[in-house]
């Protein structure tokens, strides 16, 4: 792990706390991209949609154009950073406690350490072992920028 790695992955830590509410804006904005059309599927039964292999539909094209839209890309992203920072739930008392403190309430190095009760050396080692298992489940993700943004 480098500089660059120690950061990336305290942004994730710090983001992880907004990640479950921006899944659910996106999963509303994609759910009503689609038009509400009574009865168009009715109507559409048993006749030919498309008149050449290569034609669509109305509704596939807007299933497409969701698809490629920039909210379903954004809620892959989100969702791919947010099923890997499922580990912190997972993680012992000290550990998950110095996220809570640290990431989700964002208390400065000195309170994290007075509250639980931590001197330099112990303080470090809890932040590296933390980083370290995230890290883990994070490298490789090619996404994770495009979920900070």
């Amino acid at each position: 792990m480098n500089k660059h790695d120690v950061r990336l992955i305290e942004e994730c830590l710090y983001v992880r706390k907004y990640l479950r509410p921006r899944i659910k804006v996106l999963n509303n904005i994609l759910k009503y991209m689609l038009p509400q059309l009574p009865g168009s599927v009715l109507k559409m039964v048993g006749k030919p949609v498309a008149k050449n292999p290569f034609d669509t539909s109305i509704t596939e094209r807007y299933g497409i154009s969701r698809a490629e839209c920039d909210e379903a890309i954004e809620l892959s992203a989100k969702m791919i950073l947010y099923n890997s920072l499922l580990i912190v739930k997972s993680m012992p008392d000290p550990d998950y406690t110095f996220v809570k403190y640290k990431y989700d309430k964002e208390y400065s190095t000195g309170k994290v350490k007075d509250l639980m009760q931590l001197d330099h050396i112990q303080y470090n080692t809890i932040r590296i072992r933390v980083l370290r298992k995230v890290w883990e489940r994070i490298r490789g993700i090619d996404e994770i920028e495009l979920a900070l943004l």
